[in-house]
């Protein structure tokens, strides 16, 4: 005889329909009994296994595996069998409340039969009903209709109703034990659900005083309902949360949040708000709107002299701030160079009370920036060129002043001004980039320094022009 090693897995049967076992094909050295509750034991073969019940009831097949050398293992095959047929529900059944009717589909695979029918639960959704379903012979669909109420009103919770069978005829069994069988319908509303949202995407309102946004309620009315708002400012810390009580048929309510007044201007802020649904409501949309807290302060002004620098390549320059109204207190106001491989500040300026501060500013390279201090800004160029004195004519003239100087030169333009020991000389005229026409100021006798300046760049001839003694005038006399 040979030997039967064990199977590596179980072997698990199962029935392909009411009264027949799948096939199975026996190895060699075992043997396969199906036994069945009745009593009756058949061998198992590589055909389906067919048995007829003597008399109804719900049996629990087995199966008994046993080799050659002793081992033998077994299974249970979880079927209800009928011994004259099988009325099984539905499953997974839907009903909409406006439909009017839950139609509850029952087959059976034996007829003439009947059975009970009674509906359960479903108080208000469904007008119960109950009685007895009688299939005819080769028949094997039949329709239980329960009428629905259609109310007006949306249903918090899921409704269902039970339909429960009993007392088959004829020998049928139910498809369940016990000889009963329970099926549920579930109904689903045709209402629209409470639904929150906010009535505009965007709210404004002024700091150091309260905020007011409204709150929209669409959808079903009949149910007293609250919700949740959150404020959160422009850092995302939150501000202010609270509910919102609806009444029935309330279509609007108030969410309010203060804004506190932080006595400096600091422009628009901009918070959001959203909305957290409770039990039975929905949120439209993402829930969520723009709170915009406009500042109550006036917003300073800030004025620079001059309002433009024009520099030389590795100098430096300075320019006047003040800012209207004057802060109540000394401060600073950050400084930011659009360019500062041209011209760089400091991080920062100092402003003290009555408004005034100094940005220094450097410069490195030809170009051009924007010096931003605060919220507003100047401009610097830095021009690669200096003026240059290449000569000065007449280069003398007398301590009262008044002489006509004709200065030549480089790099000149409308911008010059011309000094000679300190006093500045009238100019009369601009012949391109390269003469100026001056006349000189009062000055003690003696030699002077010329200074020629271009906007913020200079050029000096030392000893240029000398102040002579007037001569006093002789007067001729006259022979006789």
């Amino acid at each position: 005889m040979p030997v039967c090693q064990p199977l590596s897995s179980p072997v698990t049967f199962t029935m392909l329909n009411s009264t027949t076992l799948q096939p199975y094909t026996p190895r060699p050295c075992e043997t396969v009994t199906f036994t069945f509750s009745d009593g009756t034991t058949v061998a198992a073969n590589s055909s389906s296994t067919q048995h007829t019940f003597s008399t109804a009831g719900a049996y629990s097949p087995s199966v008994q595996l046993k080799s050659s050398d002793g081992w033998s293992t077994g299974t249970s095959v979880n079927e209800m069998i009928a011994a004259n047929g099988i009325i099984v529900g539905p499953h997974a059944i839907t009903a909409r409340e406006d439909a009017g009717v839950a139609h509850v589909e029952l087959d059976s695979t034996f007829a003439p039969t009947s059975v009970h029918y009674q509906t359960f639960g479903g108080d208000g959704y469904i007008t119960p009903v109950s009685g007895t379903l009688s299939f005819a012979a080769g028949e094997t669909k039949k329709f239980i209709d329960v009428p629905l109420v259609n109310d007006s009103t949306y249903s918090c919770d899921p409704v269902s109703f039970d339909v429960r069978l009993s007392n088959p005829t004829n020998n049928a069994l139910l498809y369940h034990a016990w000889n009963i069988l329970v099926e549920r319908v579930a109904v689903t509303d045709d209402e629209t659900p409470p639904t929150f949202s906010w009535s505009s995407s965007q709210f404004t309102a002024e700091e150091g005083k309260q905020a007011v946004m409204v709150i929209r309620r669409t959808g079903d009315m009949h149910t007293p309902l609250s919700v949740y708002y959150t404020v959160f400012d422009e850092h995302g810390q939150i501000v202010w949360s609270n509910a919102v009580q609806f009444v029935a048929g309330q279509t609007e309510a108030l969410a309010k949040v203060f804004s506190p007044d932080d006595n400096v201007f600091t422009g628009t802020k901009t918070w959001k708000a959203t909305l957290t649904s409770t039990y039975c409501a929905a949120i439209g949309g993402d829930g969520t709107t723009t709170l915009l807290i406009t500042d109550n302060e006036q917003q300073p002004m800030t004025m620079f002299m001059p309002s433009m620098l024009t520099m030389l390549p590795e100098t430096t320059g300075a320019v006047n701030v003040q800012i209207t109204p004057a802060p109540a207190a000394a401060t600073s106001l950050p400084v930011v160079s659009s360019n500062p491989a041209v011209a760089s500040v400091p991080s920062s300026v100092a402003i003290d009370a009555t408004g005034h501060g100094l940005i220094i500013v450097s410069s490195h390279a030809a170009g051009s920036a924007t010096i931003t201090a605060g919220s507003s800004t100047f401009d610097v160029n830095v021009t690669a060129t200096r003026p240059r004195i290449t000569n000065i004519s007449p280069s003398s003239g007398p301590k009262s002043g008044g002489t006509p100087v004709t200065i030549t030169g480089q790099n000149l333009d409308g911008t010059c001004m011309v000094s000679f020991g300190g006093s500045a000389a009238q100019l009369t005229a601009v012949a391109g980039t390269t003469t100026i026409f001056a006349v000189t100021p009062p000055h003690a006798v003696g030699a002077v320094d010329v200074t020629l300046t271009c906007a913020s760049a200079s050029d000096v001839r030392s000893g240029g022009f000398t102040y002579l003694e007037q001569k006093p005038s002789r007067s001729r006399g006259v022979r006789h």
